[in-house]
């Protein structure tokens, strides 16, 4: 019994040194708050149950965002990570994981880089979604993620824009790069031997990708088309970077109102200007249109 005694006071001694306990994150699952929410929008858990989602809210992985026609909501994830998903949107969070951290290198809003390892798996499954993720902890093999119906992008310190439309039965995936560079990995398509799949494509600042794909009935994708071109306009690659800072800013700012501290507005960064695509071509990978298929192991580069 003494033993026991000498162990909960020693506890309780380490507890109560300053800041130990409760600078450090007590929690392997990253978290994301939703910084401003507009109009219709649900958070449905993984057994199919949705609710409101309403400002100030938490979640974590596992759970899906959906928004009406009127719906938006500014998604803030505890990497830095910052999300603006627009209307008619169906967003799910698959995985977010992150190793413990030192809180008082800031909360949210306020982070300028990943704090720790973190790996997230987000998946568009619908809609629009512009993004800035932060300069993630590479080194600890922190990995961002987003998957759409016609392949995935791993994302590290940069702002993209992707967009993902369902027209009779063919879905168009388009992603723009505003800052940085993303590699994305179209998806397989179904009866190609692993030799005749489309490789990686690197789309750098400035740069836009647009895929097509024809999904048999059972889910697997039977033709995919991919599509390098330049962002027609920087003015509208800029109007979205900036839409997205004025969302952080007017989070930042209320957040600082209601806490009792301050909070610098951050300046949009500049987009780059448009990229002539090199080697992306108007490929078409296909199992039905009697196309000749060509090998493709190489990345295709979209660069200025």
């Amino acid at each position: 019994m003494k033993s026991f005694k000498l162990f909960t006071l020693a506890l309780f001694a380490v507890l109560a040194l300053p800041g130990l306990a409760r600078a450090q994150s007590t929690t392997g699952k990253g978290q994301v708050k939703a910084f401003i929410v507009q109009g219709d929008v649900r958070l449905e858990d993984s057994n199919k149950t949705q609710t409101v989602l309403t400002r100030g809210q938490t979640f974590g992985e596992g759970n899906t965002i959906i928004t009406g026609a009127d719906g938006s909501a500014l998604l803030v994830f505890s990497n830095g990570a910052a999300m603006k998903v627009g209307s008619n949107t169906t967003l799910q969070l698959i995985k977010f994981d992150q190793a413990a951290f030192d809180q008082s290198q800031g909360q949210f809003i306020r982070r300028t880089a990943d704090p720790s390892k973190s790996t997230t798996d987000m998946d568009l499954k619908l809609g629009t979604l512009t993004g800035e993720v932060k300069k993630l902890n590479l080194d600890a093999g922190s990995t961002f993620t987003v998957d759409t119906p016609a392949g995935s992008a791993g994302i590290r310190g940069t702002i993209p824009t992707f967009s993902v439309a369902l027209v009779n039965g063919v879905y168009t995936v388009t992603m723009s790069v505003g800052t940085g560079s993303v590699t994305f990995t179209p998806a397989t398509v179904a009866a190609l031997g692993p030799q005749l799949q489309k490789g990686p494509v690197q789309v750098n600042a400035g740069g836009q990708i647009v895929l097509t794909t024809t999904t048999n009935a059972d889910g697997t994708i039977s033709s995919l088309n991919v599509m390098g071109q330049a962002i027609t306009s920087q003015a509208d690659m800029q109007a979205t970077i900036n839409a997205l800072y004025d969302a952080i800013n007017t989070a930042g700012v209320e957040e600082a109102a209601a806490t009792g501290t301050t909070y610098t507005p951050q300046t949009p960064p500049t987009a780059a200007p448009p990229a002539a695509p090199t080697g992306a071509g108007g490929t078409t990978t296909s199992t039905t249109s009697g196309n000749t298929v060509q090998p493709n192991t190489n990345p295709t580069i979209i660069s200025q």
